[in-house]
């Protein structure tokens, strides 16, 4: 197992080459597990541990005890990696070495897209095209949630012709809008803009994750979960 930060006169690797070990790269055993599981994959420049890791904690919370692959340690797992007992794999994607355009999964979360990396990648437009590459592995039935407040993520969805969500802080227009946020210096609040439903209160603290998906529309009012710890 390697990956591209390993260089090819690495000792072991070439004593392993000489054995005739086979030589597998992570992007490839990562694909494997995504490709087998129900996926969701987590990339952009910005965000994509905590988001990974939030994803990871709803569902166990949910009651459907994903697997993760998180690129750091999750405070509620204690722990990077789960080995979880349904088919739901949350893996953290990583962009920087362009090995995220073999990969594919049934769900894609982009948080951004800066101009970053630019040992691999000569400019943003490089990135955008190595994206629309991975975006191009998803299946037809595949669904990718983005943020629209990112300028790279709006030149990736102006060639996107498959079925995707926007959520966004600023932008009237995305499916999803956090509003009336609270930044403090121990937690942060919000609700959650969709049509005419606004959601109770997400709490985030730096310790633990309050959720509460409670939505209000003008017809009725009805709960997903509600889960403090």
């Amino acid at each position: 197992m390697l990956s591209t930060a390993i260089n090819r006169n690495n000792p072991e690797l070439k004593r392993a080459i000489d054995l005739g070990i086979k030589i597998c790269h992570r992007a490839d055993l990562l694909n494997i597990l995504l490709r087998n599981h129900k996926s969701i994959a987590v990339t952009g420049t910005h965000g994509k541990t905590s988001t990974s890791a939030m994803i990871s904690q709803i569902l166990f919370e949910a009651g459907l005890n994903p697997s993760a692959l998180i690129g750091g340690e999750s405070h509620f797992f204690n722990t990077n990696s789960i080995s979880g007992t349904s088919n739901y794999l949350v893996a953290e994607v990583d962009e920087s070495d362009q090995s995220i355009k073999n990969l594919s999964a049934d769900y894609a979360v982009i948080t951004n897209l800066e101009a970053d990396h630019l040992d691999h990648y000569k400019d943003l437009n490089e990135i955008i095209n190595t994206m629309n590459k991975f975006l191009s592995n998803l299946p037809e039935n595949s669904k990718l949630i983005i943020c629209k407040d990112s300028y790279g993520n709006n030149r990736l969805l102006e060639n996107y012709n498959k079925d995707y969500i926007t959520y966004s802080l600023i932008d009237d227009s995305a499916d999803y809008k956090a509003i009336d946020i609270l930044l403090s210096k121990n937690y942060s609040k919000f609700k959650v803009k969709s049509n005419n439903s606004i959601s109770d209160e997400f709490y985030y603290t730096y310790s633990r994750l309050t959720l509460c998906f409670k939505f209000i529309s003008s017809n009725n009012t009805f709960s997903r979960i509600r889960h403090k710890y």
